[in-house]
Protein backbone atom coordinates (compact mmCIF):
# COMPACT_ATOMS: atom_id res chain seq x y z
CA UNK A 1 0.00 0.00 0.00
CA UNK A 2 1.24 3.48 -0.65
CA UNK A 3 1.93 6.15 1.45
CA UNK A 4 -0.79 9.00 0.02
CA UNK A 5 -3.64 6.13 -0.24
CA UNK A 6 -3.31 2.39 1.41
CA UNK A 7 -5.52 1.17 -1.45
CA UNK A 8 -4.30 -2.45 -2.72
CA UNK A 9 -1.32 -2.38 -4.99
CA UNK A 10 -1.31 -5.18 -6.91
CA UNK A 11 2.09 -7.16 -8.15
CA UNK A 12 1.36 -9.51 -10.18
CA UNK A 13 3.62 -12.89 -11.11
CA UNK A 14 5.45 -12.14 -14.33
CA UNK A 15 4.40 -15.21 -15.70
CA UNK A 16 0.98 -15.16 -14.93
CA UNK A 17 0.15 -11.53 -15.72
CA UNK A 18 -2.32 -11.79 -12.67
CA UNK A 19 -2.08 -12.48 -8.86
CA UNK A 20 -3.87 -15.46 -7.06
CA UNK A 21 -3.67 -15.69 -3.41
CA UNK A 22 -6.50 -17.02 -0.96
CA UNK A 23 -6.94 -15.59 2.97
CA UNK A 24 -9.04 -17.22 5.58
CA UNK A 25 -10.57 -15.32 8.12
CA UNK A 26 -10.91 -17.11 11.53
CA UNK A 27 -13.44 -14.42 13.33
CA UNK A 28 -14.96 -11.21 13.10
CA UNK A 29 -11.72 -9.10 13.38
CA UNK A 30 -11.56 -9.34 9.49
CA UNK A 31 -12.72 -5.81 8.09
CA UNK A 32 -11.18 -4.15 5.28
CA UNK A 33 -12.14 -0.67 5.04
CA UNK A 34 -13.68 0.71 1.74
CA UNK A 35 -11.08 1.38 -0.60
CA UNK A 36 -10.48 0.57 -4.65
CA UNK A 37 -7.26 -0.45 -7.08
CA UNK A 38 -6.88 0.09 -10.83
CA UNK A 39 -7.24 -3.86 -10.80
CA UNK A 40 -9.89 -6.07 -11.96
CA UNK A 41 -10.77 -8.25 -8.64
CA UNK A 42 -12.85 -11.58 -8.61
CA UNK A 43 -13.61 -12.84 -5.22
CA UNK A 44 -14.28 -16.79 -4.99
CA UNK A 45 -16.07 -17.88 -1.83
CA UNK A 46 -14.38 -21.26 -1.36
CA UNK A 47 -15.53 -21.82 2.16
CA UNK A 48 -17.94 -20.04 4.97
CA UNK A 49 -19.29 -16.49 3.75
CA UNK A 50 -18.31 -12.89 3.05
CA UNK A 51 -20.05 -9.99 3.07
CA UNK A 52 -19.42 -7.34 0.28
CA UNK A 53 -20.03 -3.53 -0.03
CA UNK A 54 -19.82 -2.08 -3.02
CA UNK A 55 -21.61 1.06 -5.24
CA UNK A 56 -24.24 1.31 -2.02
CA UNK A 57 -25.20 -2.47 -1.94
CA UNK A 58 -24.38 -5.05 0.26
CA UNK A 59 -24.35 -9.11 -1.21
CA UNK A 60 -23.59 -12.15 0.97
CA UNK A 61 -21.02 -14.60 -1.19
CA UNK A 62 -21.54 -17.87 0.33
CA UNK A 63 -19.60 -21.21 -0.83
CA UNK A 64 -19.34 -20.99 -4.32
CA UNK A 65 -20.31 -17.56 -5.27
CA UNK A 66 -18.39 -15.19 -6.89
CA UNK A 67 -18.37 -11.22 -7.64
CA UNK A 68 -16.73 -9.33 -10.04
CA UNK A 69 -15.36 -5.90 -8.91
CA UNK A 70 -14.06 -3.60 -11.92
CA UNK A 71 -11.62 -1.36 -11.69
CA UNK A 72 -11.53 1.71 -9.82
CA UNK A 73 -14.88 0.48 -7.94
CA UNK A 74 -14.59 1.44 -3.86
CA UNK A 75 -15.53 -1.68 -1.84
CA UNK A 76 -14.92 -3.07 1.59
CA UNK A 77 -15.33 -6.61 3.03
CA UNK A 78 -15.96 -8.08 6.43
CA UNK A 79 -16.54 -11.79 7.32
CA UNK A 80 -19.44 -12.60 9.60
CA UNK A 81 -18.35 -15.85 10.03
CA UNK A 82 -14.85 -18.39 9.37
CA UNK A 83 -14.12 -18.40 5.50
CA UNK A 84 -12.04 -19.33 2.80
CA UNK A 85 -11.84 -16.81 -0.10
CA UNK A 86 -9.77 -17.24 -3.19
CA UNK A 87 -8.62 -13.26 -4.71
CA UNK A 88 -7.91 -13.13 -8.33
CA UNK A 89 -6.44 -9.73 -9.56
CA UNK A 90 -6.35 -8.84 -12.99
CA UNK A 91 -3.80 -5.50 -13.40
CA UNK A 92 -5.57 -2.89 -15.84
CA UNK A 93 -2.73 -3.50 -18.26
CA UNK A 94 -3.24 -7.32 -18.27
CA UNK A 95 -7.08 -6.46 -19.02
CA UNK A 96 -6.44 -3.44 -21.60
CA UNK A 97 -4.14 -6.31 -23.31
CA UNK A 98 -6.65 -9.30 -23.75
CA UNK A 99 -9.51 -6.73 -24.59
CA UNK A 100 -7.51 -4.70 -27.27
CA UNK A 101 -7.91 -1.11 -24.71
CA UNK A 102 -11.96 -1.64 -24.88
CA UNK A 103 -12.31 -2.73 -21.33
CA UNK A 104 -13.20 0.51 -19.46
CA UNK A 105 -13.72 2.36 -22.62
CA UNK A 106 -16.22 0.59 -24.12
CA UNK A 107 -17.84 -1.53 -21.53
CA UNK A 108 -16.85 -3.45 -18.14
CA UNK A 109 -17.56 -6.80 -16.70
CA UNK A 110 -21.07 -7.63 -14.88
CA UNK A 111 -20.69 -10.64 -12.42
CA UNK A 112 -22.40 -11.55 -9.35
CA UNK A 113 -23.24 -14.80 -8.47
CA UNK A 114 -25.12 -13.66 -5.32
CA UNK A 115 -27.69 -11.57 -7.25
CA UNK A 116 -27.67 -13.77 -10.87
CA UNK A 117 -25.94 -17.77 -11.15
CA UNK A 118 -22.20 -17.55 -12.65
CA UNK A 119 -23.10 -20.73 -14.98
CA UNK A 120 -20.79 -23.93 -15.08
CA UNK A 121 -18.36 -22.60 -17.42
CA UNK A 122 -16.85 -20.25 -15.10
CA UNK A 123 -17.41 -22.52 -11.94
CA UNK A 124 -15.21 -24.87 -13.81
CA UNK A 125 -12.44 -22.32 -14.75
CA UNK A 126 -12.38 -21.50 -10.91
CA UNK A 127 -12.44 -24.87 -9.95
CA UNK A 128 -9.33 -25.67 -12.16
CA UNK A 129 -7.58 -22.70 -11.16
CA UNK A 130 -7.35 -23.90 -7.73
CA UNK A 131 -6.21 -27.05 -8.09
CA UNK A 132 -3.45 -25.21 -10.54
CA UNK A 133 -2.55 -22.67 -8.25
CA UNK A 134 -1.08 -25.26 -5.98
CA UNK A 135 1.55 -26.39 -8.54
CA UNK A 136 4.36 -23.84 -8.54
CA UNK A 137 6.29 -25.38 -11.10
CA UNK A 138 6.83 -23.82 -14.53
CA UNK A 139 4.29 -26.46 -16.45
CA UNK A 140 1.41 -25.88 -13.15
CA UNK A 141 2.13 -22.09 -13.34
CA UNK A 142 1.16 -22.53 -17.45
CA UNK A 143 -1.90 -24.39 -16.41
CA UNK A 144 -2.60 -21.74 -14.31
CA UNK A 145 -2.67 -19.05 -17.11
CA UNK A 146 -4.34 -21.03 -19.26
CA UNK A 147 -6.93 -21.26 -16.83
CA UNK A 148 -6.70 -17.12 -16.42
CA UNK A 149 -7.25 -16.75 -20.47
CA UNK A 150 -10.63 -19.36 -20.38
CA UNK A 151 -11.97 -16.98 -17.18
CA UNK A 152 -11.37 -13.95 -19.93
CA UNK A 153 -13.06 -15.84 -22.76
CA UNK A 154 -15.80 -16.75 -20.57
CA UNK A 155 -16.28 -13.07 -19.28
CA UNK A 156 -15.96 -11.63 -22.78
CA UNK A 157 -18.65 -14.47 -24.11
CA UNK A 158 -21.06 -14.03 -21.49
CA UNK A 159 -20.24 -11.16 -19.17
CA UNK A 160 -20.00 -7.36 -20.92
CA UNK A 161 -21.66 -4.85 -19.92
CA UNK A 162 -21.75 -1.51 -22.27
CA UNK A 163 -20.37 1.57 -20.94
CA UNK A 164 -22.24 4.87 -21.15
CA UNK A 165 -19.47 7.76 -21.89
CA UNK A 166 -21.44 9.95 -20.22
CA UNK A 167 -20.78 7.71 -17.14
CA UNK A 168 -17.48 6.84 -18.15
CA UNK A 169 -16.39 10.38 -17.77
CA UNK A 170 -18.17 11.29 -14.32
CA UNK A 171 -16.50 8.67 -12.88
CA UNK A 172 -13.19 9.39 -13.85
CA UNK A 173 -13.97 12.86 -13.20
CA UNK A 174 -15.51 11.82 -9.31
CA UNK A 175 -12.26 9.21 -9.15
CA UNK A 176 -9.77 12.22 -8.56
CA UNK A 177 -12.15 14.16 -6.16
CA UNK A 178 -12.12 11.19 -4.05
CA UNK A 179 -8.80 10.42 -4.72
CA UNK A 180 -7.94 14.18 -3.01
CA UNK A 181 -10.48 14.01 -0.04
CA UNK A 182 -9.13 10.62 1.10
CA UNK A 183 -5.66 11.38 1.02
CA UNK A 184 -6.28 14.32 3.22
CA UNK A 185 -8.14 12.05 5.77
CA UNK A 186 -5.36 9.74 5.52
CA UNK A 187 -3.02 12.42 6.66
CA UNK A 188 -5.57 14.12 9.32
CA UNK A 189 -7.69 11.38 10.77
CA UNK A 190 -4.95 11.88 13.93
CA UNK A 191 -6.91 15.42 14.60
CA UNK A 192 -9.93 16.28 15.04
CA UNK A 193 -11.59 15.75 11.97
CA UNK A 194 -15.00 16.68 11.13
CA UNK A 195 -17.08 16.48 8.18
CA UNK A 196 -17.54 20.05 8.20
CA UNK A 197 -13.78 21.16 8.20
CA UNK A 198 -13.04 18.50 5.79
CA UNK A 199 -16.12 19.83 3.52
CA UNK A 200 -15.15 23.17 4.20
CA UNK A 201 -11.34 22.43 3.14
CA UNK A 202 -12.65 21.19 -0.33
CA UNK A 203 -14.95 24.04 -0.75
CA UNK A 204 -18.03 21.80 -0.78
CA UNK A 205 -21.18 22.57 1.06
CA UNK A 206 -21.72 20.35 4.65
CA UNK A 207 -24.47 18.95 2.64
CA UNK A 208 -23.13 18.15 -0.90
CA UNK A 209 -20.17 16.54 0.79
CA UNK A 210 -22.26 14.59 2.68
CA UNK A 211 -24.30 12.88 0.09
CA UNK A 212 -21.22 13.28 -2.59
CA UNK A 213 -18.82 10.85 -0.06
CA UNK A 214 -21.97 8.29 0.78
CA UNK A 215 -22.28 7.53 -2.72
CA UNK A 216 -18.96 7.08 -3.83
CA UNK A 217 -17.49 5.40 -0.99
CA UNK A 218 -20.83 3.12 0.27
CA UNK A 219 -20.86 4.38 3.50
CA UNK A 220 -20.95 7.95 5.14
CA UNK A 221 -18.13 10.41 6.40
CA UNK A 222 -18.03 9.37 10.24
CA UNK A 223 -18.43 5.28 9.80
CA UNK A 224 -15.26 5.88 7.15
CA UNK A 225 -13.47 8.03 9.88
CA UNK A 226 -13.82 5.86 12.82
CA UNK A 227 -12.67 2.67 10.67
CA UNK A 228 -9.61 4.68 9.51
CA UNK A 229 -9.30 5.18 13.14
CA UNK A 230 -9.68 1.75 14.37
CA UNK A 231 -7.48 0.34 11.80
CA UNK A 232 -4.42 2.35 13.68
CA UNK A 233 -5.35 1.43 16.96
CA UNK A 234 -5.31 -2.37 15.77
CA UNK A 235 -1.72 -1.60 14.85
CA UNK A 236 -1.36 -0.08 18.07
CA UNK A 237 -2.72 -2.70 20.17
CA UNK A 238 -0.88 -5.32 18.81
CA UNK A 239 2.75 -4.03 17.90
CA UNK A 240 2.91 -1.77 21.07
CA UNK A 241 2.74 -1.42 24.49
CA UNK A 242 0.78 2.00 24.76
CA UNK A 243 -2.05 2.07 27.13
CA UNK A 244 -5.32 2.33 25.66
CA UNK A 245 -5.73 5.96 26.39
CA UNK A 246 -2.18 6.79 24.40
CA UNK A 247 -3.41 4.34 21.68
CA UNK A 248 -6.82 6.58 21.89
CA UNK A 249 -5.52 9.70 21.48
CA UNK A 250 -2.83 8.95 18.89
CA UNK A 251 -5.79 7.16 16.64
CA UNK A 252 -7.63 10.33 16.98
CA UNK A 253 -10.64 9.40 19.56
CA UNK A 254 -11.12 12.29 22.01
CA UNK A 255 -11.58 9.84 24.94
CA UNK A 256 -11.79 6.38 25.36
CA UNK A 257 -15.30 5.55 25.98
CA UNK A 258 -16.43 7.09 21.97
CA UNK A 259 -13.03 4.71 21.37
CA UNK A 260 -14.47 1.68 23.13
CA UNK A 261 -17.62 2.15 21.33
CA UNK A 262 -16.23 2.49 18.24
CA UNK A 263 -13.95 -0.05 18.38
CA UNK A 264 -16.68 -2.69 19.85
CA UNK A 265 -19.10 -1.74 17.03
CA UNK A 266 -16.85 -3.00 14.67
CA UNK A 267 -15.05 -5.75 16.61
CA UNK A 268 -17.72 -6.91 19.36
CA UNK A 269 -14.83 -6.49 21.57
CA UNK A 270 -13.52 -4.27 23.65
CA UNK A 271 -10.01 -3.14 22.85
CA UNK A 272 -8.45 -4.67 25.88
CA UNK A 273 -10.38 -7.82 25.04
CA UNK A 274 -8.29 -7.10 21.13
CA UNK A 275 -5.11 -6.87 22.38
CA UNK A 276 -5.35 -9.92 24.91
CA UNK A 277 -6.71 -12.25 22.38
CA UNK A 278 -3.85 -10.83 19.59
CA UNK A 279 -0.78 -11.17 21.89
Amino acid sequence: MNSSYRHEVIKPDELLEVKLFAFKADSYERIIAPHWHASVEILYCIEGQLVVHAEMNQYLLERGDMMLLNSNVVHSTNSPIKNHILVIQLPLKFMQKVTENHYNQQYVFELNSAKNPAGAELNNCLAKMIVEAQDETTEGRLATKIAVYQLMLSLLNHHKQPLDDQIRLKTVENQKKLVEIVNYIKGNYQTDLSLTAVASHFNYSRTYFSKFFKKNMGTNFSDYLSLIRIEHAQNLLIHSEWTILDIAISSGFNNVRTFFGAFEKYHQMSPSEFRKKRK
